[in-house]
């Protein structure tokens, strides 16, 4: 609502709004790159607001009618392994390579990464803090506090992550105190980014369909290759709750029960009751020999 709907309907009186305005809106959110799930959340709540106005007396009926909405973004989440993402990184212009890095392997969202400044940055102890994010709506981009209090958030750095980081401060001295900009020295737009650095990038090593929050469902996957309990996961993506997590990433968790059942059979060798424990060079004796004889 707050980065959304209010920039585009606040100065609007309710009952000017029209259906033609409404679609507008749908398409601007299109345009400007939002996945189809987002576009229509906002939406919905457009809807929800005129639907009150119209219960309210304010308004005769609502201007969403016939409204045409994106199609439900079924698109995979896609989960590069370490060496398509080493292959993105290096088919990335030097500028950004470190911001693509640092989304691979932090899990941070672009608009986060965007709005990052040097103050959050603490590369003596190896941590990234989330206090701030780049919004952009009808092509004015601004500065604005993460969506959700969970989103506010400290991110521990593998250490070659932050030396990455330490090159790339003293390679691109920060602009107005932010860690990744533009090449005229601006804020970072995520469409611009996109259009000119991210997706050819892409097409240079990996092949579309490749997004740009791709980076962070590959770096759950990573996480959850390497065992991660889901509320680190939780933590360091910032997610309102570790019912969100699994909800979307549960479907990762498949196969690690077997895992575990396995390293909880050598756990348990020794403890088992005797005459189960195994025993050096033990031979497997059938129980119910096979006839040789013909049936």
């Amino acid at each position: 609502m707050r980065n959304h709907v209010l920039p585009y309907f606040e100065a609007r009186p309710v009952g000017s709004v029209t259906r033609t305005n409404v679609q507008a809106f749908v398409s601007q959110l299109q345009s400007s790159g939002l996945a189809a799930s987002t576009v229509r959340q906002c939406y919905l709540l457009v809807a929800g607001v005129f639907s009150s106005a119209v219960e309210s007396d304010l308004i005769a009926r609502s201007p969403c009618r016939g409204i045409h909405l994106p199609k439900a973004d079924h698109q995979e989440m896609r989960f590069l392994n370490q060496s398509e993402i080493s292959a993105l990184i290096d088919a990335v212009d030097a500028p950004y390579s470190a911001l693509v890095a640092t989304a691979a392997y932090t899990g941070a969202r672009f608009g986060e990464l965007a709005g990052l400044q040097v103050s959050g940055l603490d590369l003596l102890r190896s941590s990234l803090t989330v206090t701030q994010q780049l919004s952009e709506v009808n092509g004015q981009i601004s500065i604005r506090p993460p969506k959700t209090q969970a989103s506010r958030r400290q991110i521990a750095l593998p250490r070659r992550l932050g030396d990455t980081l330490a090159r790339h401060l003293a390679a691109y001295p920060p602009v107005d105190g932010f860690v990744f900009t533009s090449a005229e020295g601006g804020l970072l737009r995520r469409s611009n980014f996109r259009r000119r650095v991210f997706l050819p990038a892409v097409q240079d090593s990996v092949s579309e369909p490749m997004r740009f929050h791709d980076l962070r469902h590959s770096h759950v996957a990573a996480l959850i290759a390497q065992g991660e309990h889901p509320k680190v996961i939780q933590t360091r993506l910032g997610h309102s709750s570790i019912k969100v997590t699994l909800d979307r990433y549960g479907h990762l968790f498949d196969g690690l029960d077997e895992a575990a059942a396995a390293r909880l059979d050598e756990s348990l060798a020794g403890s088992l009751p005797a005459q189960d424990r195994p025993k050096p060079n033990e031979t497997v004796v059938e129980l119910h020999p096979r006839s040789t004889e013909n049936p």
